[in-house]
């Protein structure tokens, strides 16, 4: 059994490219209306199937220009390999540097506590805390010879929402999307190689699962954060094109002192910039059902690579056949219509 890394299949079930074929399965999405979130929506959820994949993704806007994200992931790879958990840490801006730790566990190592709502991978590598009234989030490990230690506490904490049982429909497949954290302020401390930050700034945290590949559900993904002026944020999907052509996902923006969630009705990729050998999208533009858009303009990546990255010559090879492309993630900064400025999490295939 070949042995490959979890991160590159975390790229690789949350996006990537997919044969056309006619369109033959509904996309059906969450019924009900906003609901606050409680720790059954936390907790992981029962995994169906033998390529279920799940993950808790941070991302942080801090001082300094800096940027960071965090995630917690477990991941059901099929006869490819072992079931695996892990986490994986990255930053730019750190001393004028980019960084970035991903790291593999077994399965058994991801267990969740009820008593703290604590998620841990590693007695190093958790989160904990009942949301919204507190959270913490820890990550110390070790990368190519480069030691981390993230140890940051989290106040003014948004109440989590998502629509209905929060599960879209693709076909008989299910994607499930919590957004547990729109919006809090973190304090703490971040050290690499030797050098410690005292860092404060702002986070989100939304956390996700699947029940299937990437490949066979969906083509790409699209997530953004924006902690200045009105604050929002937003995460969505374009299903495969076997499916429907009905963008997935939700938005969250703050109004008048709280978080109201919006629905994608639409999303378009209005212009493309190549990068890294892929067509990335400069601008894309997202309607929403009952009115209103959100233009999201790409201005300035901070962090590119690919989930092939860490894998041998014929391990890229053999992967490359496996899902038909190469997955690129492009971290960055950039603005919204409303001159709001984001960060940005987009991943394409090339």
């Amino acid at each position: 059994m070949m042995r490959l890394s979890l991160f590159l299949f975390a790229g690789l079930l949350l996006t990537a490219g997919t044969i056309a074929a006619p369109v033959d399965d509904r996309v059906t999405v969450p019924t009900g209306g906003e609901r606050g979130l409680t720790v059954a929506d936390l907790r992981p959820h029962p995994a169906s199937g033998n390529t279920y994949n799940e993950a808790w993704s941070y991302t942080f806007v801090l001082n300094d220009g800096m940027q960071a994200t965090l995630s917690l992931s477990r991941a059901n790879l099929g006869s490819l390999m072992s079931p695996v958990s892990g986490a994986e840490f990255s930053i730019s801006g750190f001393n004028g540097q980019t960084y970035r730790a991903a790291k593999q566990y077994d399965a058994e190592d991801l267990v969740f506590s009820e008593s703290d709502h604590r998620l841990q991978v590693r007695p190093d590598i958790y989160f904990e805390g009942t949301l919204p009234q507190r959270h913490r989030v820890r990550f110390k490990a070790g990368k190519n010879g480069t030691e981390y230690e993230v140890d940051l506490s989290f106040s003014d904490i948004a109440a989590g929402l998502t629509w209905g049982d929060g599960v879209f429909r693709l076909g008989d497949e299910r994607v499930g999307m919590f957004l547990h954290i729109p919006y809090a302020r973190v304090s703490g401390t971040v050290t690499v190689d030797g050098r410690t930050e005292q860092v404060s700034g702002t986070a989100t945290m939304d956390h996700t699962f699947q029940t299937n590949f990437a490949p066979k559900l969906i083509r790409s993904a699209y997530r953004y954060v924006q902690h200045s002026d009105d604050a929002q944020v937003g995460y969505f999907i374009r299903p495969a094109d076997r499916f429907e052509d009905r963008v997935i996902g939700l938005a969250a923006v703050r109004e008048n002192g709280r978080f109201r969630l919006r629905r994608p009705e639409s999303l378009q990729i209005v212009s493309t910039r190549r990068a890294q050998g892929a067509e990335v999208p400069r601008q894309l533009a997202v309607q929403y059902v009952g009115g209103g858009q959100t233009i999201l303009n790409r201005e300035r990546d901070q962090q590119t690579f690919s989930v092939f990255d860490e894998l041998s010559g014929l391990q890229k090879t053999l992967a490359r056949r496996y899902v038909g492309g190469e997955v690129v993630v492009f971290r960055g900064r950039g603005t919204t219509n409303q001159r709001g400025r984001i960060v940005y999490d987009y991943l394409v295939v090339k």
